[in-house]
């Protein structure tokens, strides 16, 4: 609903406080539907990169820790309706998602040594189908990952060029885990530049609870219209979202090791989502509104009430506009993306960063883990 108090709204013609009324259907069309459809995209694509799964291949057992991000940047919306005007909306969506992991290789929990740096007794083969035992089961590496967390958004400013209009909350709740299943296994050569990665191919099951509470102040005040009427909104915007997703991803990786340092690796996937989502937008404040000189005289557009107030030399006014709007969505789509990223290697430790595009929203995951 929209609701206007005070002498600059009283001076609305009849006809644009009549479109008032009517105007939240038009606000759902034209900016609720399309920023609930960014959240969404938004939290899908978090809910999908946060198991810092990397090149997708493991030795024996890892453990790390990190954070995925989903991030949708849309063109602005110039809301209008009839003859009322309000600034161009952003269309944006960020949803933000840390997590503990775990992986390991189903050949070596299955006491079959590591799937890479075997011994040289390890090496030796006893019969042909221990042998191929082997090689089957270390093809096979699980990940799993998780956490619930709360942060304030204060925390996030940088991502927002660190504005102080900002604040808010979020919080989260994530579980998840994939399989891979190595197509062909990495080959590396003794004291070689270069390695081959093999190609893996892994599905799984993610599961995120996600809640922004966030309030926005501009810096500047952007400017109303009703018909010949002109103003400046001072408004707060108070935004809340929830939404529940559940994925189901499938993705395939390759890549290639450089001087043992780097892992880069790249692929591309798809997942089915599912689930429903909530979101609640008030924007509210101090309006003023006044009447260009040059229409004082103009009796068709210039009703009673503006005559009165302008023989009152109230031509300056001010009041307070609201528009408080309510939807939710049932979640069910398919996202086609594309994966690139690096592992960098220190002894144990590995810092993963993977990036996933779509159009016009993107995701990353950035973390360490210690790998064995």
């Amino acid at each position: 609903k929209t609701t206007c108090t005070g002498k600059a709204c009283e001076i609305i013609p009849s006809k644009y406080k009549s479109e008032l009324e009517n105007i939240d259907s038009a606000m759902q069309t034209q900016y609720i539907n399309p920023l609930l459809n960014s959240m969404i995209d938004s939290a899908i694509i978090s809910n999908n990169m946060n198991g810092l799964i990397g090149s997708g291949s493991m030795n024996r057992f890892q453990i790390g820790a990190g954070v995925g991000v989903g991030a949708v940047k849309k063109d602005d919306i110039q809301f209008t309706y009839a003859d009322i005007n309000i600034p161009k909306l952003p269309n944006a969506g960020i949803s933000v998602t840390p997590s503990i992991m775990f992986g390991f290789n189903l050949g070596w929990i299955l006491g079959k040594g590591p799937a890479i740096n075997r011994t040289p007794s390890e090496n030796k083969k006893e019969d042909d189908e221990d042998d191929d035992e082997k090689s089957f089961l270390h093809r096979f590496n699980f990940f799993f990952h998780g956490m619930k967390t709360g942060y304030s958004i204060s925390e996030m400013k940088a991502a927002y060029g660190n504005k102080p209009e900002l604040s808010g909350s979020a919080k989260v709740e994530s579980l998840g885990f994939m399989v891979r299943y190595q197509i062909i296994e990495p080959k590396f050569i003794p004291s070689g530049f270069i390695g081959f990665n093999g190609v893996s191919i892994g599905s799984g099951f993610n599961s995120q609870y996600f809640a922004l509470d966030a309030s926005h102040q501009p810096r500047t005040n952007p400017t109303v219209t009703f018909g010949e009427l002109r103003g400046s909104w001072i408004a707060r915007t108070q935004f809340e979202f929830s939404s529940t997703v559940k994925s189901v991803p499938i993705d395939i990786r390759t890549g290639f090791k450089l001087f043992y340092l780097f892992d880069i690796f790249l692929g591309g996937g798809f997942s089915r989502n599912f689930g429903e989502a909530n979101l609640h937008l008030q924007r509210s404040g101090p309006i003023k509104l006044s009447l260009d000189p040059s229409q004082v005289y103009n009796a068709n557009i210039t009703t009673t009430d503006t005559y009165r107030f302008i023989g009152n030399n109230n031509t300056n006014l001010d009041g307070n506009f609201s528009v408080d709007i309510r939807n939710k969505a049932k979640i069910s789509n398919t996202i086609v993306y594309g994966i690139f990223g690096f592992e960098v290697n220190l002894l144990f430790l590995k810092i993963v960063a993977e990036g996933l595009v779509m159009d016009k929203s993107y995701g990353a995951s950035l973390g360490c883990k210690f790998s064995f």
